[in-house]
């Protein structure tokens, strides 16, 4: 009688169309399973998959009420789910339990899902989640509670490919949000991804935590607001060989800082290219912080930080901040037309007290950026630090005071032994400074 139920109810569900409130639906033999129809729940998990091998197609229909929409359950591999929506959980749209496997998620729009959007709970490195594909989603209005975290979470995953995510209108006041939060993952590759008009108390972008050798590239992270601060792209822990490429993150607005890329204390050989922070508007604004302790071989290639905005009084522009991280590299990047409008701009900013060491600074254009008055508008200003090489750099119209277009910055400088910041230089290692 129960293999003659579960084959009736699968028959109903697939053929008829109709939608169901009086039972959870569980698949747990391999195979195909499309919905006719709307399925709705309230106080269980919507569906529950207890099986590997399994292909789940919504049918354009969709999965509504309950705890989790779809629940996949520990230690399996090969499932598919596709082609629906899923709205209006309490807890998660789709929850991935620890040590699963070749997971794909295809053309699905999930709203409404309380706490997460989706989670991926793996616990330890010998459980994690991998070989994850999520391509063609969107995610929207959720992340709605206090408590919430993000809008998508990742945890103890490897080998995750992102090929196409929106992620709109999601987070509220009162949450620390980061729409996507990476935590111990490795290998992972997001392109294509849209993160826009979502909100929170804090906000990040992309927060990772101890990452490995992940990838983010030709995504947008844009039109987001925090009542304290936002971040697009924040690193934290212990981050090694990770990759921002083509990255667009701009007109984002917080209360207190608006930061473009923030990398912190022990990150090592991460890269930043062709990378664009735009029109963020905050107390204080940073396009790229990076971050001291233990951090060194970072670098900021081809990338620019423009019309960044500071409104509060004291508060302070700058396009890319060094705070105690060392050897370095800042080549062919734009730092200008950054405003602090009660407050003091810097192009590039080495901090009084940490600076940085063993930086690389090249051929960067440090153009018009300006504090609220002459004597507070910096070009390039190195305030702490030693043995920095600065070559070929251009400073032009930063305020109209000769010395602050690259204070504390010799005109050129060359890496010669036990010779500290050289101040001066064959012709071709020359920095460049113009005042109109």
């Amino acid at each position: 009688m129960l293999v003659l139920y579960k084959m009736l109810k699968k028959f109903i569900i697939v053929l008829f169309g109709f939608s169901f409130s009086t039972f959870a639906m569980v698949i747990d033999t391999p195979g195909t399973t499309q919905l006719g129809g709307n399925l709705i729940q309230a106080g269980v998990d919507v569906i529950t998959i207890a099986s590997s091998n399994v292909i789940l197609d919504l049918g354009e229909n969709a999965v509504a009420g309950g705890i989790n929409g779809i629940k996949i359950n520990p230690n399996l591999s090969n499932i598919t789910i596709r082609n629906g929506g899923i709205t209006s959980v309490t807890n998660a749209g789709i929850s991935v339990g620890e040590n699963c496997s070749s997971i794909t998620l295809q053309k699905l729009k999930l709203t409404n899902c309380v706490k997460r959007g989706m989670e991926f709970l793996g616990t330890s490195t010998t459980n994690d989640i991998s070989e994850i594909t999520i391509d063609g989603v969107r995610i929207e209005t959720s992340a709605l509670s206090p408590l919430s975290d993000s809008v998508i979470f990742f945890q103890y995953v490897k080998n995750l490919m992102v090929l196409g995510l929106q992620l709109v209108n999601n987070g509220n006041s009162l949450a620390n949000i980061s729409l996507l939060k990476f935590n111990n993952s490795t290998e992972c590759l997001g392109q294509v991804i849209f993160a826009i008009t979502n909100r929170g108390n804090s906000l990040n972008g992309v927060e990772f935590i101890n990452p490995v050798n992940c990838v983010i590239r030709d995504s947008i992270i844009a039109n987001n607001d925090a009542t304290l601060n936002c971040i697009g792209v924040k690193l934290t822990g212990i981050s090694t060989g990770n990759a921002f490429r083509r990255i667009s993150i701009f007109n984002n607005t917080a209360g207190g800082v608006s930061t473009g890329f923030d990398l912190s204390d022990n990150s090592e050989s991460n890269i930043i290219s062709d990378c664009q922070v735009a029109e963020l508007t905050g107390g204080s604004t940073y396009g790229y912080a990076m971050h001291g302790n233990n951090s060194t071989k970072n670098v900021i290639e081809k990338s620019s930080a423009v019309n960044l905005e500071s409104n509060q009084a004291s508060g302070v522009a700058v396009g890319i901040y060094v705070d105690g991280a060392t050897a370095g590299t800042i080549a062919e990047s734009i730092a200008s037309y950054n405003s602090a409008l009660s407050g003091t701009a810097y192009g590039i900013l080495f901090d009084p007290i940490n600076g940085g060491t063993h930086w690389n600074i090249t051929e960067n254009k440090i153009v018009r950026n300006q504090g609220n008055a002459n004597n507070s508008s910096f070009g390039i200003n190195v305030q702490g630090g030693s043995d920095n090489l600065f070559i070929k750099n251009f400073a032009y119209d930063n305020g109209n005071i000769p010395g602050n277009q690259m204070s504390g910055v010799p005109f050129g400088s060359v890496a010669q032994l036990n010779v500290k910041n050289l101040n001066s230089a064959p012709t071709p290692w020359a920095n460049v400074i113009i005042i109109p």
